[in-house]
């Protein structure tokens, strides 16, 4: 690889070739002490010359920089010749033209260390390697030879890559900012996201996740409901979807998403799915729903301890006490050594004010499980009630 030097001080194009040098990255390192002495190197028909990088000063008493690089730019043979301009000043308009007019590759100021002109060059070589900047090259000649139309369709396609892969960017630190507890800043990196790239799913659920956890279900769901009309295939969002939408009191449209998801899983995943859904819809208060997804978890595993003793649970707050006690003695007669169960027969019978063999299906719990303290403060309660003490 070849590399030019451009400065008009020979003190900073010895410094800089010795860097050069040092980075093992080129053959050969040239030199020149003003822009024109430049030009007349890199556009020598006797002797060509390929620069793989130039690194020219903004300031020059002979041709300065800018004029070399609008030279390069708008010159077919030598358009896409990496340049990084290097200047003792950090005035905006330098900058400006620079990199925001003429499209130089990367701005350096004087002085730099060995370091950063190293981590600047190699970056500046990758991303002239890089997919993209072959992809803007492929623009340019379409655009060049007449055919903007098809240059059109090229930006339209990179234009997309890269505002995904910048919401990505914006997504990312939304993530960080959330791990480290600030919801509130990471809310708003996720919204960024969002509005950079409408189809970003995971920017949307990232936003639900923090207006939850601050409380503001109306947007949460919102966010939600949006990344579920562009992609429908995900269970884990439709499920959370779902649970949001019953915080949010939208009872209705929560059932019917939670309920469709139960539909449309797999097999292999439907069993736990199933009970999910069942432990949200009796955290909301939905009694008779939780109850039908508990009576479908059966279906996988008809012995399945948890499935009974929240099933009978559900049918003990329903009023139902026969019916959940038929369902507490059937799972008994399969775990007649399990103090939960046992307690929850107690309860039943205190329910029914039978304290005699409430009493007896609490004292087995207790002995099973001597540090079983809901038993011995229901133990307690019986006392007073039996002796009328407070």
């Amino acid at each position: 690889m070849r590399v030019l030097i451009v400065d008009d001080l020979a003190p900073m194009r010895d410094v800089a070739k010795k860097m050069l040098r040092q980075m093992e990255y080129f053959d050969t390192v040239d030199e020149a002490g003003s822009g024109e002495e430049a030009w007349a190197k890199i556009s020598d028909r006797e002797d060509p010359k390929i620069y793989d990088l130039v690194i020219c000063d903004v300031r020059m008493d002979e041709g300065n920089g800018i004029d070399l690089l609008k030279r390069c730019r708008n010159h077919p043979d030598f358009r896409y010749i990496p340049f990084i301009m290097i200047s003792a000043s950090s005035e905006p308009a330098n900058i400006a033209a620079a990199l925001g007019e003429w499209g130089a590759n990367d701005f350096i100021v004087k002085p730099f260390s060995y370091d950063i002109l190293h981590n600047r060059v190699d970056s500046v070589l990758k991303r002239n390697k890089s997919p993209e900047e072959a992809l803007f090259r492929q623009m340019e000649q379409l655009k060049q030879s007449g055919a903007p139309e098809e240059a059109l369709e090229v930006i339209e396609a990179a234009e997309m890559g890269n505002r995904l892969s910048l919401a990505k960017w914006i997504n990312a630190k939304g993530e960080c900012l959330m791990a480290t507890g600030d919801v509130n800043g990471a809310a708003s990196e996720f919204e960024k996201a969002m509005g950079i790239i409408k189809i970003y799913v995971a920017a949307y659920k990232n936003y639900a996740i923090a207006q939850h956890k601050l409380g503001n279900f109306t947007k949460a769901v919102a966010a939600m409901e949006y990344a579920e009309t562009l992609s429908p295939t995900d269970n884990e969002r439709t499920f959370l979807l779902g649970k949001l939408m019953l915080r949010a009191g939208q009872k209705e449209e929560g059932k019917r998403h939670l309920k469709s998801l139960t539909k449309r899983c797999g097999e292999k995943e439907k069993e736990s799915l199933v009970r999910r859904v069942a432990q949200v819809f009796l955290e909301g208060g939905l009694f008779e729903e939780a109850k039908e997804m508990y009576m479908m978890s059966l279906e996988f595993n008809s012995s399945d301890l948890e499935t009974v003793n929240r099933l009978g649970q559900i049918l003990r707050q329903q009023g139902k006490l026969d019916e959940a006690l038929q369902c507490y003695l059937g799972a008994l007669k399969k775990y007649p050594g399990h103090p939960g169960l046992h307690h929850n027969l107690g309860v039943l019978y205190v329910t029914k004010q039978d304290y005699k063999t409430a009493r007896k299906y609490l004292q087995l719990a207790l002995s099973l499980n001597p540090q079983f303290e809901e038993v011995k403060a229901m133990l307690k309660k019986l006392d007073q009630m039996e002796t009328g003490k407070p």
